[in-house]
Formats: C-alpha cells, sequence, structure tokens
C-alpha cells in the first residue's frame, strides 16, 4: 500500500485556521497595545504604580557625540531598537494632549489622536500650559501658574496625569516656555532671569543650567533637533520676530532663517527627521501655518484662513500636524497633512482647545 505524505493535508488544516482566525478579527500586535493601554487608564491613580504610564516606550541606545560648553549632554545619534534612526518606538497608538477651558481654568486634556476617549490629567485653580510629552520616556512636563498670562513654575506628571511634581532649577524661575532635549534628560526654558527673556538649558533634575541665549533682544521659543546638534528659536533681535538657528556646540553662531519680508513668526517646532520646521507667521488678527524646507530654504503655506491657525506639532511618524484653530468660532484641535490637506476637526464644544502635543 503506498502511503500519502502528510504535509500537504498539514498545510491545508493551517491555511484553514489562519484564513478562520483573520476573519474573524484576531487582535493585531498594535491593536493589543491598545487594548493594554486603554485597560491602564481604566484603573484609577491611586492603583498605578509610579512606572506606570499610559504611554510606554522601548529601551533606547543613545551614543554621544555632541556637547555644550563644559560637558556632554548626552545626545547625539540616536537608536532605538527595531525602527530607523531618530524613529520613535513606541508600542501604543498615538495620543494628543492639549489645554483647554471646558472646565473654566485651563488645564490638560489627553485623547487619542483622532479625538476619541478625553481625559483630564490636570485640575484646580491653577491655570496650565504648554504640555509637552518628553521624547523618549513619554511623561508630561507642563507650566502652571495662578493667573493666564504670569510667568510660571516647571512640573512633571506621568502621562495618565499621576505623581505629579515640581521642578526648581537652582537659581532659575519665572518660566514663560520650556522645551525638551531630544534625550529626555535636559529641558530649556525661556526666563527672564537677567531681566528679558533668554534660553537655559538644564537638566530635568534642575541641575547644570547652562545658558542658551545671552542678547538684549527677546529670545523665546526654543525647539531642537532630533540629533540634539541645533536649536531653533524666536528672536527680536533684528526688529520683528524671526526664526534663528545655533550649534548647541557653538552658540556664537547664529543664523537668521526667515527673510525679513516675512510677517512676525512664532512657535516653531522641528520635524521628526529633522528636515523642515512647521512655524507660525502673521500678525494680532490674521495667524498662518508654514514650513520651511531645511535644506532648500524653501518655505510653504500651509493653511490661508483670514483667522489663527497657531502651535503646530507634528505626528510622530512626521506624515501629519496637529494645530489649534479658531476658524469656526473658538479654538479647537484640527489635524492636516505636511502639504495642508486633508484637515479634520478632532475636538467639538464651546471651549478654547490650544497647544497640541504628540506622542
Amino acid at each position: 500500500m503506498k502511503l500519502r505524505h502528510p504535509y500537504p493535508q498539514l498545510f491545508a488544516i493551517v491555511f484553514s485556521v489562519v484564513t478562520l482566525l483573520l476573519a474573524t478579527g484576531v487582535p493585531t500586535v498594535a491593536q493589543s497595545a491598545r487594548d493594554r493601554e486603554e485597560k491602564a487608564q481604566s484603573k484609577s491613580k491611586e492603583d498605578r504604580r509610579d512606572n506606570t504610564t499610559v504611554i510606554s516606550n522601548s529601551t533606547v541606545i543613545i551614543h554621544d557625540n555632541s556637547g555644550i560648553g563644559g560637558g556632554s549632554i548626552g545626545v547625539g545619534t540616536i537608536y532605538y531598537p527595531g525602527r530607523t534612526v531618530f524613529g520613535r518606538f513606541r508600542d501604543t497608538a498615538p495620543r494628543i494632549a492639549f489645554i483647554s477651558d471646558r472646565g473654566g481654568v485651563p488645564n490638560i486634556y489627553i485623547m487619542w489622536e483622532n479625538g476619541s476617549d478625553l481625559e483630564q490629567l490636570t485640575r484646580g485653580n491653577m491655570v496650565a500650559w504648554r504640555a509637552l510629552f518628553s521624547p523618549v520616556r513619554g511623561r508630561i512636563a507642563y507650566l502652571t501658574a495662578p493667573l493666564i498670562g504670569q510667568p510660571g513654575v516647571i512640573r512633571f506628571m506621568n502621562a495618565d496625569g499621576a505623581r505629579p511634581k515640581t521642578l526648581v532649577p537652582s537659581g532659575l524661575e519665572n518660566f514663560t516656555d520650556i522645551a525638551w532635549f531630544p534625550n529626555d534628560d535636559w529641558l530649556a526654558g525661556v526666563s527672564e532671569q537677567s531681566g528679558n527673556p533668554d534660553i537655559y538649558l538644564f537638566r530635568s533634575n534642575g541641575r547644570d543650567i547652562r545658558r542658551l541665549t545671552d542678547h538684549p533682544a527677546a529670545d523665546t521659543s526654543p525647539t531642537f533637533s532630533p540629533d540634539g546638534q541645533k536649536m531653533v528659536f524666536v528672536s527680536t533681535r533684528d526688529g520683528n520676530p524671526a526664526l534663528y538657528s545655533i550649534r548647541i556646540n557653538n552658540k556664537t553662531v547664529v543664523q537668521r532663517l526667515t527673510p525679513e519680508s516675512m510677517p512676525s513668526v512664532f512657535e516653531p517646532t522641528y520635524s521628526p527627521d529633522g528636515q523642515s520646521i512647521a512655524f507660525v507667521a502673521g500678525d494680532a488678527e490674521e495667524k498662518n501655518i508654514y514650513l520651511l524646507l531645511l535644506e532648500t530654504k524653501e518655505i510653504k503655506q500651509l493653511t490661508r484662513d483670514t483667522r489663527k491657525n497657531i502651535s503646530p506639532v507634528f505626528s510622530p511618524d512626521g506624515r501629519r500636524i496637529a494645530f489649534s484653530s479658531n476658524r469656526n468660532g473658538n479654538f479647537a484641535i484640527y489635524t492636516m497633512d505636511t502639504n495642508g490637506e486633508n484637515v479634520r476637526k478632532i475636538t467639538f464644544g464651546n471651549s478654547n482647545d490650544t497647544q497640541p502635543t504628540w506622542w
């Protein structure tokens, strides 16, 4: 009797099982991660440990090839396991945090990038603003003050709002803006400690303060290149606010990036690949978002409204930009492609929602 080989039958059985599982909607790796995150968010904050955050990350290996006078900061080429250079490793779906006055006082809220599952992270009578996810760990740094318009103090919290604490850099106070350095162990802060706004760099524990700008003009709105080599900021040193760039390891080299014909500029932010910068330009009544291509120096206008489009920030994959606009009345959070197309509104209601930050 001739024996039949079992492999064809075995292959047919495996193929049928896989087909059935796919048809019934087996969760993908991303879906499973999202499920884990939703379960973590459903826990009460009292049940969460110090290291339990809604946004998780993987270990990174940082190869240092940069420094700033007096010692190395610890960022050069950043390699994320399983991802390309300067990519972000994340095993959960993207989230957006933003500032909203929907409770009366501006506080920090968080949601999925499609606007679902809104959750309030900060509460109380203190005004919160400029909330930023750290580049690696996913914790949030933000500013808080008793009244709108006052300089504030720096605070940290987990991405689920748990474990808030205050950071007091030695000898520095009254901050109006902050920015994360790419390795997330350092922060930049804008302070009028010397009489006018300048930018300082310090460790996230408040130590090793280093002054990055020292000019009679106002230097504000810092943003760092993903490799940690350069900082772009806004300065009035030549008249109207314009974009400038300095090298972190050689602060004497300052380059103007936007032409004199450009209206006053605000709020620059680097793209994840370091190839472009989104920023705001306009006046008190009308502001629009632009994209500066660093290699060619070409500037593209992304929004064209007679209202205010502000606070642009890139998605982690660099394909979209979240921003705030009052084009339909009150300020709301929108997203768009980096060419200005496919604009989508993701927050609703009568509140003012501003300053999105994307993880």
